[in-house]
């Protein structure tokens, strides 16, 4: 489980520690909202993102989702060589219009920096 929720959630550690129990893995990358897509963001939680990648398959959430396509979308994109209108794609069968809300764009920006295309 990669989780990309704000350490400020209430849930938060009795969350990791159900997982745990369970006998899941248990990843914390936590991103506040869409002032956090940016380079040095990405860049703190790749690790952690690639650490929860080698340990199988992955389920991640945030508190809507968002934040965690986004940067999934980022993190699989720079791994795979891919291009924005991949991600936008991708955000689409996934649930996700990336160019609907006004923090849409914050989400494309950081897209074009992450994917460099």
């Amino acid at each position: 489980i990669l989780n990309f929720a704000s350490l400020s959630l209430c849930f938060f550690s009795y969350q990791a520690q159900a997982i745990r129990e369970a006998g899941l893995s248990f990843v914390s990358a936590p991103v506040s909202g869409v002032n956090s897509f940016t380079a040095k963001d990405f860049f703190t939680h790749e690790t952690s993102i690639a650490a929860a990648e080698a340990r199988g398959p992955v389920l991640a959430h945030c508190a809507t989702g968002y934040r965690s396509i986004v940067y999934l979308l980022a993190y699989l994109g720079r791994k795979h060589g891919l291009c924005l209108s991949w991600a936008i794609t991708e955000g689409m069968k996934a649930g996700f219009r990336l160019e609907e809300r006004q923090e849409d764009s914050r989400a494309i920006n950081f897209l074009k920096e992450m994917l460099n295309c």
